[in-house]
């Protein structure tokens, strides 16, 4: 469960009860922290892998953070690989889509809330992905109120 802009793995495990869910289900519940963005914490979620945009400079790939996340608890505690699960709030909800995007082979499903999909009319990563070019299929529970004044709900629908 990733946190959005600003806020922290602690902070979003302390207001979306998911512990209680993954106790209840036999499943590990997970909330990272982002990277630092001058006095914030955020994700660097833009699909097509840049790095170090221009509203995010500096940050790092947090890809090779989520396969080392994965990688740790599949040898420390023998996860089922085939069940790894992303979901996020806002930046977290986009990291959850990079995620599904660059790392199909490691994500089972994604859970976004309050946050959409990186795109970049100029990007071939994004292009492919929405054209149907994009040789993974990760399915999406995609939850977005139409009144948030932040981020756009999505205005394609899935099928």
């Amino acid at each position: 469960m990733m946190h959005g802009d600003g806020g922290s793995g602690s902070g979003i495990k302390s207001y979306c009860g998911l512990d209680a869910i993954a106790d209840a289900n036999n499943f590990i519940a997970v909330y990272p922290d982002g990277q630092m963005a001058g006095s914030s914490r955020t994700w660097n979620q833009y699909i097509d892998g840049t790095a170090g945009r221009p509203d995010n400079a500096n940050l790092a790939d947090d890809l090779p953070f989520l396969d080392a996340l994965i990688e740790h608890f599949k040898t420390t505690y023998g996860i089922n690989c085939q069940k790894v699960y992303a979901a996020g709030h806002s930046s977290g909800a986009f990291m959850a889509y990079y995620a599904a995007v660059a790392m199909s082979n490691k994500i089972a499903a994604i859970a976004p809330y309050a946050g959409s999909i990186w795109y970049d009319t100029n990007d071939p990563v994004s292009n492919d992905y929405y054209n149907a070019n994009f040789d993974a299929s990760v399915p999406v529970l995609h939850i977005h109120g139409t009144a948030d004044n932040t981020v756009s709900p999505p205005a394609t629908t899935w099928s």
